[in-house]
């Protein structure tokens, strides 16, 4: 499955193109005005939970998914090569667009921002596996989305345990790194229980 991802992904160059240059234009040009982490951060958020679940949504459209689900491997198995495929492919695509933000902030950044697109990773895989149509993983991203964009924008205690709000604010600790890779373990874990059960 990890294979038709990437496949997929590099089909149309064209689409290629615009999915690396488009996210890097938009936040470098929000750093030229002053909210370009936050910007950052809603890039990442909005378009990988939305990416990763509509990738899902397409192979069950495609009747791919069932023909997975009743081939002989583990699910889990399945899953966690969807899941790695999925934070490769958009850790390259976003390769650039994060290196613009570790040149405006400190080579720190760097480690929130991976553990940020392993985390919305995870979550839009988490969000696809429970939608149905384009329609439905629509509207399940776009609740997903908005109290995860409202970790990165708002400093409340919760905040804290996930990497958003340290891109957000260009912040640095040893203790929001060990919380936001327990928040994206657990994540992980979760989905993969999820999907044993399917």
């Amino acid at each position: 499955m990890g294979k038709i991802i990437w496949l997929d992904f590099l089909k149309n160059k064209k689409n290629l193109l615009i999915k690396i240059c488009l996210p890097f234009l938009l936040v470098f040009l929000s750093y030229q005005i002053g909210f370009g982490n936050l910007a950052l951060v809603m890039v990442l958020i909005f378009t990988i939970i939305t990416g990763a679940g509509l990738k899902i949504v397409q192979l069950k459209n495609e009747g791919l998914y069932s023909r997975l689900m009743t081939a002989p491997i583990s699910k889990r198995r399945l899953f966690v090569e969807v899941t790695t495929s999925s934070i490769g492919l958009y850790f390259l695509q976003f390769l650039p667009t994060i290196l613009l933000g570790v040149y405006y902030n400190q080579l720190e950044m760097f480690v929130f921002l991976l553990l940020s697109i392993v985390l919305v990773v995870v979550i839009g895989t988490l969000v696809g596996v429970h939608s149905r149509s384009f329609g439905q993983i629509h509207l399940n991203s776009l609740l997903t989305v908005l109290p995860l964009a409202g970790l990165g924008m708002i400093p409340v205690s919760v905040s804290y345990f996930f990497p958003f709000i340290y891109v957000a604010k260009s912040l640095y600790s040893l203790e929001g790194i060990f919380f936001s890779s327990l928040v994206a373990l657990g994540f992980f874990f979760l989905l993969v229980i999820d999907v044993s059960r399917l």
